[in-house]
């Protein structure tokens, strides 16, 4: 009866019958702690019972909901971070959402977001000791969609399968553009089987007036397999052919904040930053075309071994251009560039079909030296996808 009961209870929630009341992330904080929300009766007497009682005392469902959803401030405060907590009980620059897409396995709740300065305990610093403390934070429940429970942060599980959460920017492609640019922060916790994030950036309110996304996908990385861009309008969706969860939503921004020239500033600070990055790890441009030139797909395949979790599956655009963008142990690159037609890079090899051969790998670059070289090669595959890797000296043991 019980089993029941609870089944008949879990059906009957909606996304509006939560209390109003996040390569590859790249930090993660976990605060210690009982459960906040378990109330003194829980502890006496079988969940059911309570939820029945809950039920005919106030008439409603909102008890269990209640129980299973964490608030967004308890979010915060169960990740240690008081000052967010109050910011969103004060609702101090907050903008509450609470919309929920399924996608996949998954259903995604954006719960709600707060864009200012200082409104956090946690901030974000450069090597130089700048704080970085004006951002943007947003909240998401994740959720399985047949009701089991997301692995604790604590289980053997968890992080197998990866959850990324990142903003897009409109007009921006979301694999040349996304929370590895922002100067990211980012928190979990899981609660009665449900996952919750915190991810903040940089602030985003200056782009109000052109248009940001929250994207939420399974994924340690974001390429052109699970979202496109309309390159006349700049909108972005999700891919329909994509074999995950790619949730999409659009961040109810403040269009009073937006200022298209900061907006520009910002753009150009991220990508400088980036491209700081990449020049760090590479080495001066002489080097890096030495490295390039050394490496060849024989040599690659017979000196280095494959880092498995770098491996990517792309496909062409409309115009035949693939994009990539990769991120791993500090090292970084993204690349657009023209694979098929007459002028691709494989032109001949998608013409005389020459698939497994070394002429359908090409070598992208390659960073640092050594044994801390990273080659990157993109290969053309008979089912019409391309294959990004990484390879490091030294073949494996």
């Amino acid at each position: 009866m019980s089993d029941k009961l609870d089944e008949l209870l879990k059906d009957a929630l909606t996304p509006s019958e939560e209390p109003s009341v996040w390569l590859n992330q790249s930090i993660v904080r976990k605060a210690k702690g009982d459960n906040i929300m378990k109330k003194p009766f829980f502890k006496t007497m079988p969940v059911a019972a309570a939820l029945a009682i809950g039920i005919l005392a106030a008439g409603s469902l909102t008890t269990y909901a209640a129980w299973k959803y964490l608030s967004v401030e308890q979010v915060a405060e169960d990740v240690g971070d008081e000052k967010l907590a109050d910011t969103f009980r004060d609702k101090n620059g907050t903008i509450s959402v609470n919309e929920s897409q399924i996608s996949g396995n998954y259903k995604v709740t954006l719960k709600e977001i707060a864009s200012g300065k200082n409104l956090s305990d946690f901030m974000v610093t450069e090597d130089d000791g700048t704080i970085r403390d004006d951002r943007t934070y947003a909240v998401v429940s994740i959720e399985k969609k047949d009701g089991s429970a997301m692995p604790d942060t604590s289980d053997d599980d968890y992080g197998k399968v990866p959850i990324l959460v990142t903003p897009f920017i409109k007009g921006e492609a979301p694999w040349q553009m996304n929370i590895f640019y922002m100067n990211v922060g980012a928190s979990t916790t899981v609660k009665n089987g449900v996952m919750y994030q915190i991810i903040d950036c940089d602030n985003l309110e200056a782009f109000a007036g052109r248009g940001v996304y929250l994207g939420v996908l399974d994924d340690q990385f974001v390429d052109n397999t699970s979202y496109a861009i309309d390159k006349e309008t700049g909108e972005i969706t999700p891919k329909k052919d994509y074999d995950g969860m790619n949730i999409l939503f659009n961040l109810p921004l403040d269009k009073s904040k937006a200022d298209e020239e900061a907006a520009n500033k910002q753009l150009a600070q991220w990508r400088g930053d980036a491209e700081g990055d990449d020049a760090e790890q590479e080495g001066t441009g002489d080097q890096k075309q030495a490295d390039e030139e050394e490496w060849t797909p024989e040599k690659v395949m017979k000196e280095c071994s494959l880092i498995k979790e770098s491996v990517q599956k792309v496909k062409a655009d409309k115009d035949g251009y693939v994009s990539l963008n990769w991120k791993y142990q500090g090292g970084s690159g993204s690349t657009e560039m023209l694979v098929e037609t007459k002028d691709g890079v494989f032109a001949d090899v998608i013409k005389e079909g020459k698939y497994g051969t070394p002429e359908a790998t090409t070598i992208l670059g390659s960073t640092g030296s050594g044994e801390d070289a990273l080659i990157e090669t993109l290969t053309c595959e008979k089912d019409g996808t391309y294959t990004f890797a990484l390879y490091r000296p030294g073949k494996a043991k």
